[in-house]
């Protein structure tokens, strides 16, 4: 489903997931201004996502293809980050409190 506003696809939870709100494929899509504290994208592809301002505490994305992401503005404030790539991901502002390092 589009968002009106912005013409992008809405993400949707991964319905065979355990969890409310675990992502597999979620490539492309809009989460700007979301509030995702503590959701798992771990493993999922999130390549080009856009995470803009977005609060993103807690949430795990180990494991996660986050290539050309954008995270400029996001909270990722204590976030897991265990083998992700970020290739190219924009962490312009971005809040990166506790999550440790980027570097493989």
């Amino acid at each position: 489903m589009e968002n009106p506003t912005t013409g992008h696809p809405e993400a949707r939870p991964d319905p065979d997931s355990r969890s409310e709100r675990r992502y597999g494929n979620a490539s492309g899509l809009n989460f700007a201004s979301a509030n995702l504290e503590g959701a798992n994208f771990e493993g999922a592809n999130l390549e080009g996502a856009n995470f803009a301002a977005a609060n993103l505490e807690e949430a795990n994305f180990a494991g996660a293809n986050l290539e050309g992401a954008n995270f400029e503005g996001a909270n990722l404030t204590n976030a897991r980050i265990e083998s992700a790539n970020f290739t190219s991901a924009n962490l312009i502002n971005a809040n990166l409190e506790g999550i440790g390092s980027l570097a493989a």
